[in-house]
């Protein structure tokens, strides 16, 4: 009855000695390494003075278990055996025993490291700026990187990639697009998978892009065209444009429309819009110093905030200078 309380007195001392210099190497917390070596003196009848010792050869073995989950299904967890010496320089361990993908995994760094399954095989020499052979079945291709990502080349089916980081990437899946040519001067991505089909082109990241995006359903476009600072330019899938010349934000993180409607009419020197659908427009110079707009037959100017205003519609035509209204009517045909 006195062990347990004698072994978590003693796992204490052992901890105040050595825990701090353990979680600096290894990253376990004091608690875990009280819990650890409290344990191991239970199970094993192993004295909490040996458990740093012991630390530096583990082993661990999982037979195949099965549980049922709250709806009543069976859940198999695989087995496994695992075994480590100077952690974190040595592993040999093999995952997922009782399975179709079993893994087979052998690190020891910095000289060689390993992963084999029936769908995948992976092998480095020399981390982290060696060579890695890999051979992925189930995605079908071959890649070599020395090191990844700066040098990467691969062929097959699920994946075609040439790059020499920075001077080119060329890099193909069969949704996915991207290249770049002395990175970061040039760079184009794309995406297909349907009914989506999205490009861009970027110089120099931010200061130029090009974005289209088709819906292959419907058979729309959305056409984006950012110039930082200078403008910003866009054309939706329902037709609609709108330009806005001097844009801060919007090539930077495009598609918020908080920054459309709380920052844009910050900094907006002009802006102008146009409805495909009812062929309405609006257009505004230096923060609403000008404004017009045109709503079916009806066609408003404003200047000066308000000191002019002019409102035209089939009949008549509203006229209100410096706060002085009067009416004009139209001719008659």
């Amino acid at each position: 009855m006195a062990w347990p309380l004698s072994a978590a007195g003693i796992s204490f001392y052992w901890l105040r000695r050595n825990g701090a210099s353990i979680r600096t190497l290894t990253g376990k917390s004091a608690l875990r390494q009280f819990i650890e070596m409290w344990r191991i003196a239970i199970r094993h009848r192993i004295a909490p003075k040996y458990y740093y010792m012991f630390e530096l050869y583990l082993t661990e073995h999982k037979e195949v278990t099965t549980t049922t989950n709250h709806w009543g299904d069976t859940v198999v967890s695989p087995a496994y055996e695992k075994e480590s010496v100077l952690w974190p320089f040595y592993f040999n361990n093999t995952l997922n025993i009782g399975q179709t993908n079993e893994l087979k995994q052998f690190i020891l760094i910095p000289f060689y490291t390993s992963q084999v399954s029936t769908t995948r095989v992976s092998r480095s020499y020399g981390l982290p700026i060696g060579v890695t052979h890999t051979i992925d079945r189930e995605a079908k291709y071959e890649e070599w990187d020395a090191p990844w990502p700066l040098v990467e080349f691969a062929k097959g089916e699920g994946k075609q990639t040439r790059r020499v980081w920075p001077f080119f990437s060329e890099a193909r899946t069969p949704t996915l697009e991207s290249d770049f040519y002395l990175w970061p001067v040039y760079k184009y991505n794309r995406i297909k998978s349907e009914p989506l089909d999205r490009e861009r082109r970027r110089v120099l990241l931010f200061l130029y892009s090009d974005m289209r995006e088709r819906n292959t359903t419907n058979q729309t476009t959305f056409h984006r065209r950012d110039f930082w600072p200078l403008f910003s330019w866009r054309k939706g899938h329902d037709g609609n444009e709108r330009l806005q010349v001097l844009s801060l934000l919007d090539p930077i993180l495009p598609g918020y429309a908080s920054i459309e409607r709380i920052y844009d009419p910050v900094y907006a020197l002009y802006r102008e819009e146009h409805n495909a659908k009812n062929g309405d427009e609006s257009r505004s110079i230096l923060w609403n110093l000008y404004r017009s707009e045109k709503r079916g037959e009806t066609r408003r100017q404003r200047a000066f905030f308000g000191l002019f205003q002019r409102e035209k519609t089939v009949d008549r035509t509203k006229w209100r200078i410096f706060f002085i209204p009067f009416t004009t009517k139209g001719k008659t045909r």
